[in-house]
């Protein structure tokens, strides 16, 4: 039986990570405001409506920052496949797992997951990839 907050919690995460991904949201470096893209016009150029500051592209790198562990799946000549990233746990745990394609989030007994579009799983793909392959 689906658990809809845990579902919910999960497609959020997916949602946030496809607008990183397709560079809608931007944040402020002096105060930490973030707006999406629909919401301001000026896209790139655009300042903090709080502070006035000129708001930066949240990237794939800066949403992964706090990741809390990453797990790599790597080939036999040690090629990177795949990475599962722990976004949270205590209550409940929450990866992205680029190898499933989604937000898997478990507490207690309860699983729910929601996928990560193919773009999307690209570009974290393409990050971790390039993180690992600094080993």
């Amino acid at each position: 039986m689906r658990n809809q907050e845990n579902f919910e919690q999960c497609k959020r995460i997916a949602e946030e990570l496809r607008e990183i991904a397709a560079g809608e949201v931007y944040r402020c470096p002096n105060c930490g405001e973030e707006i999406h893209r629909e919401t301001s016009d000026e896209g790139e150029n655009a300042t903090c409506p709080e502070c006035g500051e000129q708001l930066e592209e949240v990237t794939i790198g800066d949403y992964f920052d706090d990741a809390l562990d990453i797990e790599y799946t790597c080939d036999a000549q040690k090629r990177y496949k795949s990475a599962r990233v722990t976004i949270a746990w205590g209550g409940p745990n929450v990866y992205v797992d680029t190898r499933k394609k989604a937000v898997l989030l478990y507490w207690g007994t309860d699983e729910e997951e929601y996928p990560i579009d193919y773009d999307t799983c690209n570009e974290i793909d393409d990050y971790f990839e390039d993180l690992f392959n600094q080993f």
